[in-house]
């Protein structure tokens, strides 16, 4: 499974990691340290998936997932947290900011990359039920103005019959 996945977080180390175990499964992985560079990327690029850092200097992992839900090019990109945050209230923040799961550090790579296989999995069978909803909709639009001049006729030849 591809996708293009961006890192955000402000150790270079934890980056390095992180995008090392990603390329290595097949991933088109990015990665930045700042914020600033990461809100470019969300409005000029699109995403299959965005592990963040909750906490940066400037901004935190929250307001940047705010800011991801707000972008039209990834607003429905899913978004995993990475951090050694684990109380409760940071785990709520991360959801309540749009975030689709939160994992805590120190955590195991098969775990990360198993969360990471969902997630990307679950946006693709998302996409898919986008396209296939449209295709039928517009099928059942196509199907209904056929049967509207169907009827158009039927009334016209009833009416010349009567």
């Amino acid at each position: 499974m591809a996708g293009k996945i961006l890192i955000v977080d402000d150790f270079r180390t934890n980056l390095a990691h992180l995008s090392h175990l990603l390329n290595h499964q097949g991933y088109e992985v990015k990665s930045v340290v700042q914020v600033d560079d990461a809100l470019e990327l969300i409005n000029n690029v699109a995403f299959d998936l965005f592990l963040l850092d909750v906490e940066m200097p400037v901004s935190n992992g929250f307001e940047l997932c705010r800011s991801i839900r707000r972008s039209v090019i990834n607003a429905d990109t899913p978004v995993i947290f990475i951090t050694s945050r684990d109380d409760q209230q940071s785990i709520l923040s991360g959801f309540d900011a749009g975030g689709q799961d939160y994992i805590t550090r120190p955590f195991s790579d098969r775990e990360l990359l198993a969360r990471v296989n969902t997630h990307l999995d679950l946006k693709l069978q998302r996409e898919s039920l986008i396209k296939l909803t449209r295709e039928l909709e517009n099928l059942v639009s196509i199907r209904t103005r056929e049967l509207r001049k169907l009827l158009v006729k039927l009334k016209t030849s009833n009416q010349q019959l009567s």
